[in-house]
């Protein structure tokens, strides 16, 4: 055995002597059997919440209290063995209660507790009395007076003293935490008890009936939940067993048992009651707070379904307008080419310029179809990156001169700067080809008149390629659109520049992938500025 499970049978043990000899002490039929007994509620509640191995603590409690009272060592442990059995019972019978909850937070767990404790406490009361019996202790013609009472007192022990303890161990429910209500309750209800069960009782005829109370508990109940009521019942019954020991209010009578064996009767119907009502009441507001959470999550799954839907239909609608930007991409050049096919079997076609033409839609055709492999590639994770050390100078030089005709086209000055370069750089040089082409393409596109300026600089570690232009700049709120696939900011209607709207997102996709980041700094009317940095493809 463990110190602390030693120390806690130890206190279990002690606190029952103490309450079980302060139990004998209201008038004890034959001297055992009292109709107050909170040991049968203390011993349940401390088995149902440390367990039953702490019986041997109950056994030793009982033992040594009924010894203390007079009773003889055979006797004794009798009447021990039949205090423990009683909560070893009660216990067993509850841990196998469909759905019973320590608690009380509901009408399974209250039925369940208020029917082990009629059983169990049976047990208790035969072997005790039998004991008695046996011992001598009383004769054959107490036997029913004497059964009787220790039944009565045990059964009160255990639906008023078990609910008060379980209750306040099973936590504190949100609703039990209104302190000025709660303090209020209170002091309501000891005056009210005091005006029913005190002195008072005869001189106040509003008092005069037992149902005073009533209210009171119904308010406490429905408003604080079993740990109210258990409370509020158990201060109730203390006040009237105080009462009617000192021969006072609506249960005195001439002798103390007598007075006792009905107010018991009246106590055992109200707390029965009450914990009840506050089981039921606690179930309502469960009840309620769970719809209430249900209503809440199908809100919640509302709203996400009103998003999704929003989002599917912001997609379709995507899609639907990349399918017409793709269909008049891919018509443009093919209805070119279908042209000048016609024209090539005409005899005095000027061959060499159609071919070159051709070619040139060809190349554009594509441009195209890489750029959505690209992009299909690196949304699907199936990107394959060739890192290999090269001129990054030279390589924007042949961009610039590729895009230079459709500058001169445009009209568009095309400059370049690459002093700061450095003369090696290894990274996947496609890649890098196709970030500079389309960053200098999309430029072109949409710069109506000025010039664009390519600027590379860096070192071995790190590739900064800035692309300027002198166009109609980017507004902030744009700012935010330009990296998605298929954006444009010019309604595809009404276009006037070729492209599917995925250049910059292509853009955006290999920076990331290639581990640089990309930015943009533009003004409305004043240009648009995009710069890159890459980091070295060499490990080493």
């Amino acid at each position: 055995m463990t110190p602390r499970r030693f120390a806690q049978m130890t206190a279990l043990a002690v606190t029952y002597v103490l309450v079980a000899r302060a139990g004998l002490l209201f008038d004890a039929e034959s001297g055992f059997a009292t109709l107050v007994w909170p040991p049968t509620g203390m011993a349940i509640a401390a088995l149902l919440i440390a367990g039953r191995w702490m019986w041997p603590a109950i056994l030793i409690g009982a033992f040594v209290a009924n010894l203390w009272t007079g009773a003889p060592i055979a006797v004794a442990v009798g009447i021990a063995i039949g205090n423990t059995l009683e909560a070893v019972i009660a216990v067993s019978i509850l841990q196998r209660w469909p759905r019973f909850e320590s608690a009380l937070a509901d009408v399974h767990s209250v039925g369940g507790l208020v029917t082990v404790a009629i059983v169990a406490t049976i047990a208790s009361a035969t072997v005790g009395v039998a004991s008695l019996f046996a011992g001598g202790v009383i004769a054959s013609a107490q036997l029913v007076e004497t059964w009787r009472a220790w039944w009565v007192g045990d059964l009160l022990g255990a639906i008023v003293v078990a609910p008060l303890i379980l209750t306040w161990r099973a936590g504190s429910p949100a609703r039990s935490l209104r302190s000025l209500e709660a303090l209020a309750a209170g002091v309501l209800l000891i005056a009210i008890s005091w005006l029913v069960f005190g002195p008072t009782f005869a001189a106040v005829s509003p008092f005069q009936q037992l149902y005073a109370v009533i209210p009171i508990l119904t308010w406490i109940a429905v408003r604080f939940g079993p740990r109210g009521a258990a409370t509020a019942t158990f201060v109730v019954a203390a006040l009237a067993i105080a009462a009617t020991s000192l021969s006072v209010g609506p249960f005195a009578r001439e002798t103390l048992r007598g007075g006792l064996m009905a107010l018991q009767v009246y106590v055992a119907f109200i707390t029965a009651t009450f914990i009840v009502v506050a089981a039921l009441a606690s179930e309502r507001a469960r009840s309620a707070h769970e719809a209430e959470q249900r209503r809440r999550e199908l809100e919640t799954a509302l709203q996400s379904m009103q998003v999704a839907r929003e989002h599917a239909e912001h997609a379709s609608g995507v899609k639907t307008d990349f399918l017409r930007m793709v269909s008049h991409e891919l018509r443009t050049p093919l209805a070119t080419l279908l042209v000048q096919i016609e024209l090539l079997k005409l005899d005095d076609t000027d061959r060499r310029t159609l071919v070159t033409s051709m070619h040139a839609q060809g190349q554009r055709l594509h441009q195209l179809i890489d750029g959505l492999l690209d992009f299909a590639r690196i949304q699907g994770g199936r990107l394959e990156l060739h890192v290999e050390s090269a001129d990054p100078r030279r390589l924007v030089n042949d961009c610039a001169d590729e895009l230079r005709p459709l500058a001169e086209a445009n009209q568009l000055g095309l400059d370049l700067d690459t002093t700061a370069a450095p003369a090696r750089f290894a990274t996947d040089q496609r890649l890098l080809r196709l970030i500079v082409i389309n960053l200098a393409h999309n430029a072109l596109k949409f710069t109506a008149k000025g010039k664009v300026t390519i600027v590379l600089a860096g070192d071995l570690r790190e590739l900064r390629i800035t692309v300027r232009d002198t166009g109609r700049g980017i507004s902030p709120a744009d700012q935010q659109r330009v990296f998605e696939p298929f954006e444009q900011l010019d309604p595809v209607r009404s276009k006037h520049v070729p492209g599917v709207g995925l250049g910059l997102a292509l853009v955006h996709a290999i920076v990331t992938a290639l581990g640089g980041a990309i930015s943009l700094e533009s003004a409305v009317d004043q240009g648009s500025s995009f710069t890159l940095t890459l980091p070295s493809g060499n490990d080493g």
